[in-house]
Parts: structure tokens; C-alpha cells; sequence
């Protein structure tokens, strides 16, 4: 179903590529400026459907991949771009690959149709957000001197990403083991 929420959804996924373009092509102010038009789209899509009650089972799939393809596209490019390590790239992309497969496993095994994300999703995802913001704020603004709190950032990010994804294996094998 098209509605607004499925729109700034789908935004969000349009936006991605010109983003990595942004990145890949030193044009930082632009990638920053549609990063943050980006984020935007992801607070209102979830507020107006839930404020006007226009949820939808497309819209709850969508969300979530839109999300997933923005960030992973953009740490993707920032890695590329010599802007986050590539440790950190790797922490990150290998946690989705890994909760997609897994998530894919439940789906076959498991009786829900659902896989909700946890808390610790959820901090991670807010952590990344604040890394990838840094960083790319350090690229349009040639920002040097936070470089030991961006680092901090990067290792709380990539701490809290890894016992995410520790956390959606042990929730994912409880509930196989239930059925």
C-alpha cells in the first residue's frame, strides 16, 4: 500500500546511492545535507504511521531494508573513503549478513512470522547512526581534533554491533527451540 510513511521509507532508499556518491566523490557537505535528510525521513515515517494509524504489513518490511541499505551502503563507501576502518566496516556489514541469514533459518523453523528487533538492535543501530554522523561531519567539515572521540565512538559502536548480534543468535535459537 502507497501511503506517506511508505513513502519516506522508500526515500530513504532513493537517497542511499546518491549518499555513497556524495562520499565517493568528495562532494561530503551534499552526502551530509542528504544523510541528514535521510534521518529525518526515518523519525517521520514511524511517527505519522502510528499517529494516524496507517502501519501496513509493506510498510513494516520495507522500513527496516530501507534502514539496513542506507547504513550499510554508507559505512560501505565510508570504509572505501578511508574514513572508518575497515575492522569496523567489516564488525558491521558481518553482523547484518549474519542476522539476515539467521532471520532467514527462523523464518523456515520457526512458527512466528515476526523477528522484532531487540534493545541491543536497537543501541547498536543508534550508535552506528552517531559514528557514520561523525564521520561524515569530520569529512564536510575537515573536523581533526575529535579524532580520539571518534574513535571511542567507533569501538562503543562496534562493541555494542557485535553483542547485538551475539544477542539476536541466543533470541533466535530460543525461539527455534520452543517449536
Amino acid at each position: 500500500m502507497i501511503n506517506i510513511p511508505n513513502l519516506l521509507s522508500g526515500l530513504r532508499l532513493v537517497l542511499a546511492p546518491f549518499i555513497v556518491y556524495g562520499i565517493a566523490t568528495g562532494r561530503n557537505a551534499l552526502a551530509l545535507v542528504l544523510f541528514a535528510i535521510a534521518a529525518i525521513t526515518d523519525l517521520l515515517d514511524g511517527m505519522i504511521a502510528r499517529r494516524f494509524n496507517l502501519a501496513t504489513v509493506f510498510g513494516e518490511r520495507l522500513d527496516p531494508i530501507a534502514d539496513k541499505a542506507l547504513m550499510s551502503s554508507i559505512i560501505l563507501a565510508l570504509g572505501f573513503s578511508g574514513a572508518a576502518p575497515w575492522w569496523f566496516v567489516t564488525i558491521v556489514l558481518g553482523r547484518d549478513v549474519l542476522i539476515l541469514i539467521a532471520v532467514g533459518i527462523f523464518l523456515v523453523f520457526a512458527q512466528a512470522q515476526r523477528f522484532r528487533p531487540s534493545v541491543w538492535g536497537k543501541a547498536s543501530t543508534l550508535f552506528q547512526i552517531v559514528v557514520v554522523a561523525l564521520l561524515m561531519c569530520a569529512k564536510a567539515f575537515r573536523w581533526t581534533g575529535l579524532s580520539s572521540f571518534v574513535a571511542a565512538a567507533i569501538v562503543a559502536s562496534a562493541a555494542l554491533t557485535a553483542w547485538s548480534g551475539i544477542h539476536y543468535a541466543w533470541r533466535g535459537v530460543a525461539m527455534i527451540k520452543k517449536r
